[in-house]
């Protein structure tokens, strides 16, 4: 039992100590993102890019990377995230990423929509992405 209880805290340390990695198709014409527009995108603000394309935001189903994530680009824990989705999900203002149950359907998605931006762990970064922004493990 202590061995389980160990290796689970050592999952959830280096889950949460990975650097977040912004991603686009490798042929995407996205170059570079900052912050700011990960954060205006990510958070529905808006859901288009600087030259005018509409941005399709996706993600894995991986609770701790998208708790840390929204955390870097909004400040915001788990459930203020919940309340601030529902407002905009009602109010028709705004809705969350596409969500997917694995990387390699995600993969599969973005080949095929150039305009398609995600966030990963920087160590599941594949021939078929390239990053546009990094942010530094937490701390």
């Amino acid at each position: 039992m202590k061995r389980l209880m160990f290796l689970l805290l050592l999952f959830h340390v280096s889950i949460l100590q990975a650097d977040i990695a912004i991603v686009v198709p490798v042929n995407s014409p996205i170059n570079t993102l900052s912050k700011k527009e990960v954060s205006n995108l990510f958070l529905s603000r808006t859901n288009r890019l600087e030259n005018g394309k509409k941005a399709i935001l996706i993600e894995i189903r991986d609770y701790r990377l998208r708790d840390t994530f929204y955390r870097l680009i909004s400040s915001k824990t788990p459930t203020q995230l919940k309340y601030y989705w529902t407002t905009l999900i009602f109010s028709g203002k705004g809705k969350p990423p596409r969500s997917f149950s694995s990387k390699e359907n995600m993969i599969d998605y973005m080949k095929r929509h150039t305009t398609a931006i995600s966030y990963l762990d920087s160590s599941d970064i594949t021939p078929d992405m390239k990053e546009v922004l990094r942010f530094p493990a937490p701390e």
